[in-house]
């Protein structure tokens, strides 16, 4: 009953409790280093993978996530909250959340490090493309686009040390004398961002696209930039598995918030959906009309007679 008094705001400022708790949780087990084997070992996978020409395409894509260009993107996303007459305060909140997200990301790499094996510098940054400093300025627009054939192929040498790197054995034991290294990359700031931006878009557009078949696939868009955007950095090798997941709970956790003040500020309805009648005609008294509007307290459609 308590719940059902909360309004929608309140209602996700608490669901926002959820993604944070899983974050703090999650540091815990890399802090403690208990992930450490299974990190490892899931990298040794990734190295498996075949080195194409398209690692270049995903390496150019890093850039959209950069903290510049997600504050212009979030820029973009205030600008259509200011034209769908959302208040000012609403879009300072959100430059203060992706300003927190920037203060976490810093604090985590400043303190929080990972053992990775020494040998696995050079068979992660076979994954990354580099060879992309072989392609001329003008090719990287097209390869900014997809065009994925205007990279070079991988050098051959690139292709073994990643091999190599893939059928090692290291058992992360200070006993063995392996070499390692402090790897300093969590939460992983491209998930944040990514999924902070990407699930704003994805509520904006449920809360006030009209189109259904549009609303819906704009939100499958922006659904799978939420998750490629810090999925993109792991499969180069630029972040570990643990620090994409970390970034995806910090950007779940602000988007919650972002969407509590959103909804907090929200003057009107989505969108009003009203009985079809033909054109130049009036309704009868017996023509039954409806419309959906949302509820103030709550995200559901409720019908109403006019």
């Amino acid at each position: 009953m308590y719940f059902k008094r909360l309004s929608a705001s309140q209602r996700w400022l608490l669901f926002s409790l959820i993604p944070l708790v899983m974050l703090l949780c999650y540091t815990v087990l890399v802090i403690n280093g208990n992930l450490d084997i299974l990190t490892v070992h899931q990298e040794q996978w990734l190295l498996q993978r075949p080195i194409t020409r398209f690692d270049c395409v995903v390496y150019q894509w890093r850039n959209l996530g950069e903290a510049p260009a997600s504050l212009v993107l979030l820029l973009i996303i205030c600008g259509v909250c200011w034209l769908l007459k959302y208040p000012l305060r609403v879009m300072l909140v959100l430059l203060l959340l992706l300003g927190v997200g920037l203060a976490v990301e810093y604090t985590g790499k400043q303190y929080i490090d990972q053992p990775v094996p020494s040998a696995f510098d050079e068979g992660m940054n076979s994954l990354s493309c580099p060879q992309i400093w072989r392609v001329s300025h003008l090719k990287l627009i097209p390869l900014s686009l997809g065009a994925w054939w205007v990279a070079p192929a991988a050098p051959p040498f690139r292709v073994a040390e990643a091999q190599a790197a893939a059928t090692a054995s290291f058992s992360l034991d200070a006993s063995n004398n392996e070499d390692y290294y402090a790897y300093t990359g969590y939460p992983s700031g491209h998930s944040y961002r990514w999924m902070l931006i990407g699930l704003v878009a994805l509520w904006l557009i449920w809360r006030h696209v009209r189109r259904r078949f549009l609303r819906r696939l704009l939100m499958l868009v922006f659904l799978a930039l939420a998750f490629a955007g810090g999925f993109g950095q792991f499969y180069i090798g630029a972040h570990l598995f643990t620090d994409m997941l970390g970034g995806y709970m910090l950007g779940a956790f602000l988007a919650c918030c972002a969407i509590a003040a959103l909804r907090a500020g929200e003057k009107s309805n989505r969108w009003v959906k009203q009985g079809a009648t033909r054109a130049g005609t009036s309704p009868g008294p017996d023509c039954d009309l409806t419309v959906l509007s949302i509820d103030v307290n709550s995200d559901t459609l409720l019908p109403e007679k006019l």
